[in-house]
């Protein structure tokens, strides 16, 4: 594997994090309507909602995870659920994603979360086998979920 390194997302990286997550949404077949403002608000602002770790080779970003906080107010524990992950086509298969798991999961302790989740396509067997490899075990999610479209 060649070397690749991960860290947090700094507010320089913003241009490139917008690019790859345009890609995921292409590749997926969304239309993505995320602007560079509302990511770097998102992501940097003064109360930011997400938090995103980068891949790196050399200087050049190559990957992507963004984590969310997520509570279970019975249990009164909080977690992180990988939102998203992303690793280019020509480096995939070199360990990026796990590289990016394992950040994930020291950023989710570092935070003293009690659980870190994801989710992903049914058919995306590749994705499940490699969480399922990295420690993530599969979890049912019972009954139907609502939503209400804001303005």
């Amino acid at each position: 594997m060649t070397q690749i390194t991960t860290r947090p997302a700094r507010p320089h990286d913003v241009q490139r994090l917008h690019e790859m997550i345009h890609a995921l949404a292409y590749f997926h077949g969304d239309l993505p309507r995320l602007t560079l403002q509302t990511l770097e608000k998102t992501l940097f602002g003064t109360a930011p909602d997400l938090n995103a770790i980068v891949a790196q080779h050399n200087d050049r970003l190559v990957g992507y995870a963004v984590m969310f906080p997520v509570f279970k107010l019975q249990f009164g524990t909080h977690g992180k659920e990988l939102h998203h992950m992303f690793v280019e086509a020509d480096i995939r298969g070199q360990g990026v994603g796990r590289l990016l798991i394992e950040a994930s999961v020291k950023y989710a302790n570092s935070c003293g979360c009690s659980h870190l989740s994801v989710g992903t396509h049914p058919d995306n067997i590749t994705a499940q086998d490699m969480y399922v490899a990295s420690g993530f075990e599969a979890v049912s999610i019972a009954g139907p979920r609502f939503r209400m479209l804001l303005e």
